[in-house]
């Protein structure tokens, strides 16, 4: 009788197997030896042997995967300690080993990642004679408390400002802001009215024209207001005041009918019979005649006070002169008679403290804020410049991923709805189509007439081939925008004319803050939640309404030029703003010049109707910027002082990444 077969247990050798896997955790120790990344701009990224070499290893099957996992490592060890808005610059960056030998390539992911959570997504192609394999890694960044920057002056200009035309006024009320910080020369002519308080200046003020002015002016050059200019309680603080005269020949003239609250100098002043509450003064005081002295309610000044021998005749000498756009004055020869002014007292020493206006230089690139834009535009030169579109967090009401990388050149994307979402409409000029395949790196994006599109962060992004300029028109609504540009923005004197950062649509004073950005067939989810809310941010003070970055109108690498605009949001200019045509309102702080600007001494212009802005009633929380993790903001470089602060400072909330954490790989 035959016995029946028994079964016998297979033997694993799971020795074997163990000793295999070991092999390739060895391979791998040696493939990585002095393996480095080439990271663009971003310098050398080094791999260091830790923990999960082994880990790794494990889980791969051909050199290819063990390649692209040391990738993976390697790009989690980089990142900690870098800025978080240079990881989109990672795309076709290699690992090499030390031989030069391709290893890996690390390619950034916008439609996965969620920057505004820290989590960034990578494809990391591993790569071995003709093979490959890809992992999709999702990082996770951490950074110390969040710390942005906050703008604290309404206009804060580097190189120098000059006013002509129907109005200048900053108005800051109870907001705790300050009016206008200058580091340079302040020239107002032919201006009908100008109120700030306090406008201050790091050179001279020259107040001229047939105008009202009203506020402070402080200066640590020196005042000259002359010709028509009409003082309605006014505070003047410089080294040397001259009231009176004209621009022609600066000889001291009668003042007119003006009244000044205070009065501080530190060398001399020269002036008619004006009303002057309470004068303080270093050096002596120069009047016309006995018949034309100023009206005190009460002073006390270091010096005395002489009158100005033919004052009415073309034999005095210049009290202040012109040269080159610039003004000089210089004290009077002292050969008049000593006066005695009522209520004033001379020769007790007087201590005038300096003037200090609070300024700093922008230092803001708008290409460092790619991570959190929805559109970005490019000449793509790796494909021969052709014009390109990036769109990346956004979503539709229905919650459509609606992410995705188009090719404008092809004629047949019109791309006036989103690919993702026919239904919604993207990009509309005059109603129609944009007609972007005729844009060319050699020619730039010109002017976008008529423009329409959704809510969310747009940048014209550098490239070496075009800087990112851009002309816009505005269509029959508002633009709920964030505009970017790495070159100048002009904004056409015709349209609509209203532009609206994201954070400043939002309406009353609940919390969270409801918002038209966010409640619209399209909208940005690095800004919104999808129920129509604002999103929130925390640091040590607390929660904060609102996404620095959608406080932001605009932020330009080169100049702006709002022609007839209403803008609400903060405004970034690197050069200089240059306001024509119709009147400009913006709802926002203004900060202008990097140190370029000032260097070169350019200057910049508010001319016809005029500027006004407003930051009387901004919240706390729309004063917050984002300028990509790269440190101040106006009025961190020199202490406060009687010009009122014009900044804050601190690290960027897209700034430097303390930690770093594998969220998620998965092989593709």
């Amino acid at each position: 009788m035959t016995k029946p077969a028994v079964a016998r247990p297979v033997r694993r050798h799971l020795p074997a197997r163990r000793h295999a896997q070991r092999g390739m955790a060895a391979l791998l120790v040696v493939l990585l030896t002095g393996m480095s990344l080439s990271a663009l701009t971003l310098g050398v990224m080094h791999y260091t042997k830790g923990a999960q070499d082994s880990n790794h290893a494990l889980h791969a099957r051909t050199q290819a995967e063990i390649n692209a996992w040391a990738g993976v490592e390697a790009l989690r060890q980089y990142v900690q300690g870098k800025q978080a808005s240079d990881l989109p610059s990672l795309q076709e960056v290699a690992i090499r080993n030390a031989a030069g030998q391709t290893l890996a390539t690390v390619h950034y992911q916008a439609s996965c990642s969620n920057v505004t959570a820290g989590e960034y997504c990578f494809h990391v192609v591993g790569r071995s004679a003709n093979s490959t394999a890809t992992l999709a890694a999702g990082l996770r960044l951490s950074s110390a408390s969040p710390s942005y920057p906050r703008l604290q002056t309404g206009l804060a200009v580097n190189g120098g400002l000059n006013v002509s035309g129907n109005l200048f006024q900053v108005r800051n009320g109870a907001s705790g802001m300050g009016g206008v910080s200058v580091d340079g020369d302040i020239n107002i002519d032919k201006i009908s009215t100008s109120a700030s308080s306090p406008t201050c200046a790091t050179g001279n003020i020259k107040i001229g024209g047939n105008g009202a002015y009203t506020g402070s002016y402080l200066a640590q050059g020196d005042i000259w207001v002359f010709g028509g200019a009409t003082a309605q309680d006014v505070s003047l603080q410089a080294r040397s005041v001259v009231i009176g005269g004209n621009a022609e020949d600066g000889r001291l003239r009668p003042g007119g009918a003006s009244r000044y609250q205070r009065i501080s100098y530190q060398q001399f002043l020269a002036t008619g019979p004006l009303e002057i509450r309470s004068l303080q003064g270093g050096g002596n005081l120069y009047a016309p005649s006995p018949w034309l002295l100023p009206t005190l309610e009460s002073g006390s000044i270091g010096g005395q006070a002489y009158g100005i021998p033919g004052y009415n005749t073309a034999a005095q000498l210049a009290t202040c002169r012109l040269a080159d756009g610039r003004f000089a004055c210089t004290e009077p020869v002292v050969e008049g008679s000593e006066y005695v002014i009522p209520r004033l007292s001379t020769r007790v020493p007087q201590t005038i403290p300096p003037v200090q206006c609070q300024t700093a230089l922008v230092n803001q690139d708008a290409n460092r804020l790619e991570a959190l834009a929805n559109y970005v535009f490019y000449f793509d030169e790796q494909h021969q410049g052709r014009p390109t579109l990036k769109i990346q967090h956004m979503r539709s009401s229905s919650g459509v991923d609606l992410s995705g990388t188009y090719d404008l050149s092809q004629t047949t994307l019109a791309m006036t709805s989103f690919p993702a979402a026919p239904t919604i409409p993207l990009l509309r000029c005059n109603g129609g189509s944009c007609r972007l395949w005729e844009k060319t790196a050699a020619t730039g994006w010109g002017k976008l007439a008529g423009l329409e599109m959704p809510p969310g962060v747009v940048l014209f992004k550098t490239t070496a081939a075009n800087a990112g300029s851009v002309e816009i028109s505005a269509g029959n609504s508002v633009l709920y925008n964030t505009l970017l540009s790495g070159g100048t923005l002009t904004l056409a004197n015709s349209g609509l004319r209203s532009l609206v950062a994201p954070n400043f649509s939002a309406s009353g004073s609940a919390t969270p803050r409801t918002a038209a950005a966010c409640s619209q067939l399209a909208y940005p989810s690095q800004l919104c939640d999808g129920a129509g809310h604002l999103k929130t941010w925390t640091d040590s003070q607390g929660e904060h309404q609102g996404i620095p970055v959608g406080n932001m109108a605009v932020v330009v690498n080169g100049s702006f030029a709002p022609n007839g605009w209403s803008v609400a949001g903060n405004v970034v200019i690197s050069k200089l703003i240059l306001v024509s045509g119709q009147r400009v309102t913006i709802l926002g702080a203004v900060w202008v010049g990097d140190g370029q600007t000032l260097a070169d001494g350019d200057i910049s212009e508010i001319t016809h109707d005029g500027l006004e802005i407003d930051v009387s009633t901004l919240a706390p929380d729309q004063s917050y910027i984002d300028n990509g993790g790269d440190g101040t903001a106006p009025g961190s470089g020199s202490s406060s002082g009687q010009g009122g602060q014009a900044g804050g400072s601190g690290s960027g909330g897209t700034g430097t990444i303390t930690g770093s954490s594998l969220a998620r790989v998965r092989p593709l």
